[in-house]
This record gives structure tokens, sequence and C-alpha cells, in this order.
């Protein structure tokens, strides 16, 4: 799969095309300081374009979305499916922007 399939998967997203494993549960749990409520990142999710994305694998990605003027979010999701919609989500965490943004 390539990047323009992935940013169209996440565009097309809805609520019930994300798979939540136990290990995102347990880190979205863990960092709820530092990272938005369970219902603010599905949203985000949903309704924002990745101001980034990696490839990390065939079907592993590395998407990135603003936090805030000094952290990104960045997940890491796995596309299950194209038709219907099914992505995996299977960690997240906070990361600083200047590690994405270069001078």
């Amino acid at each position: 799969m390539d990047i323009d399939n992935v940013l169209n998967c996440m565009i097309n997203a809805k609520k019930d095309n994300f798979k939540e494993t136990e290990h995102f549960k347990i880190k979205l749990k863990r960092r709820r300081d530092k990272l938005p409520n369970h219902g603010e990142l599905i949203s985000t999710l949903e309704g924002t374009k990745p101001v980034g994305i990696l490839k990390q694998n065939e079907e592993k990605f590395k998407l990135y979305y603003e936090l805030d003027e000094r952290y990104d979010i960045v997940i890491i999701i796995s596309v299950k499916s194209v038709e219907p919609i099914s992505i995996n989500l299977i960690t997240t965490f906070p990361e600083k922007r200047s590690k994405r943004e270069r001078e």
C-alpha cells in the first residue's frame, strides 16, 4: 500500500473503521496527561489530515498530527483493509515537533 492510499483511507475513515489494539489502549491511558482524551483523539483521526506520514512496512504507517506549538501526536497504524476500511491503531505518543520540522 502506498502513502496516497493511506491518506485516502484516513480522510474517508469514520470512528467504526478504527480498531484499537490493547497496546494502544494501554499507551493512551498511561500518556493521558500528554495526549488528548480518547474522544478528541478519534475526532482528530476522523477529521484532520495528518501533517506527516512515514511508511514503516507494507501495511504499517507512522502518522503525525499537530498537538500544540511544541508537540505532535504520533500514531502508528496498520491498514488491514481498504474496502471496507479497517485500520488498527497500534500505539500513540507525543513527539517534539522539532523532530519533524527541520530548518
